[in-house]
């Protein structure tokens, strides 16, 4: 009995060790197999944290979302983008270092935001920058696109930007050009807007153009301009027109010149974009790319029924004469030289926009 006894005793030690040999063989053919493309490896789901500061019937807003259901269509729901609008998550102003630092992952930022990092961005706050045209804004964006392709102007900061931790993946145009809104007297040539206190949203080249025609700049963020328009603490401010219709900024006037060039890159963390797999770094390159003309053709849409929205809204709108914009032009010349002097390679900026080429 005892012989019988460790008899199985050695035959289940032995089936033991042949269970376990072949559960190793299974593991490692798995592991092998994580490798081919049609893996699961290949199959896990990525999401991406993405905000902004924008309410959520905006263009900017829009666009966000845009970009978000076409980059999980186009993965297959294998990539997805979680659009936090209304600065749910970080402050405006703290969306570029949340980026750095890992927080979130994209933010559809604006130029003067980035101007703190890459000071390139300050071209965009050129007045006069890009051909312009109040009743035709594809002119703005044509000149404004090419600009922004151009290897010495937007591609120049994306290289810039990537050397600093940011991959840009779009360039949109949001809107129109930022123009001049008061809540008093109507500007119209240079000495009228004289005295005038102008809400900006940051930067540093709009209050140096405020400066040079003897009016006054005062960084206000965006969820405060209504209230210190209605205050009194500021006279104007200088938005895009679709923006001050969509927010519906207490303003009795409109100058449609153009003062700003806003920009507003989406923007990724290279560390979370290096972090994806091949194929979905692809999918966001190609996504962001097509993002462009959605934008522009977003905004032309909508241009064609502001000047209607503008009358029932209640907004006198100035336009310029052409001796009033030739006045303008000139009043705002040192701007340029401020800018040279300020940004290392600012001319070879200046020189890519189109219309000097």
């Amino acid at each position: 009995m005892k012989k019988i006894h460790l008899l199985g005793v050695l035959l289940l030690g032995i089936l033991l060790v042949l269970s376990a040999c072949g559960g190793g063989a299974s593991q490692s053919n798995g592991g092998a197999e994580s490798n081919d493309d049609n893996s699961s490896t290949n199959k896990n789901k990525y999401v991406l944290k993405a905000v902004h500061g924008y309410s959520t019937n905006s263009t900017m807003h829009d666009l966000a979302t845009w970009f978000s259901d076409e980059v999980e269509k186009r993965s297959n729901g294998r990539l997805t983008v979680e659009v936090y609008p209304n600065g749910q998550i970080v402050p405006v102003d703290q969306e570029i270092p949340a980026m750095l630092n890992g927080q979130v992952d994209i933010t559809l930022s604006s130029s003067n935001a980035l101007a703190a990092i890459e000071d390139g961005y300050y071209v965009l706050e050129l007045p006069f920058l890009f051909d312009y045209d109040p009743k035709d804004v594809s002119v703005f964006l044509k000149d404004m696109r090419a600009f922004l392709s151009h290897e010495n102007g937007g591609q120049q900061f994306a290289s810039k930007l990537e050397k600093k931790g940011l991959i840009v993946l779009s360039n949109t145009a949001n809107a129109d050009p930022g123009v001049l809104w008061t809540t008093k007297k109507m500007v119209t040539n240079v000495e009228s807007i004289k005295g005038i206190k102008t809400r900006v949203p940051g930067g540093l080249g709009i209050p140096e153009t405020l400066k040079v025609v003897g009016a006054s700049g005062v960084s206000i963020p965006a969820s405060e301009q209504i209230t210190a328009l209605h205050q009194g603490v500021v006279d104007a401010t200088i938005n895009p027109v679709i923006y001050a219709l969509d927010y519906k900024i207490p303003v009795k006037s409109g100058t449609l010149l153009p003062l700003a060039a806003y920009g507003n890159p989406l923007v990724i963390s290279k560390a979370k974009y290096e972090s994806l797999p091949a194929d979905l770094q692809e999918i966001l390159i190609e996504v962001g790319k097509d993002l462009e003309p959605y934008s522009d053709e977003n905004v032309k849409n909508r241009y064609a029924t502001v000047f209607d929205e503008l009358e029932k809204s209640g907004i006198e709108v100035h336009y310029p004469t052409k001796e009033e914009l030739e006045d303008w032009k000139t009043a705002v010349e040192p701007v340029y030289k401020w800018f040279t002097d300020k940004v290392n390679g600012g001319q070879e900026l200046i020189d890519a926009v189109s219309k000097d080429n």
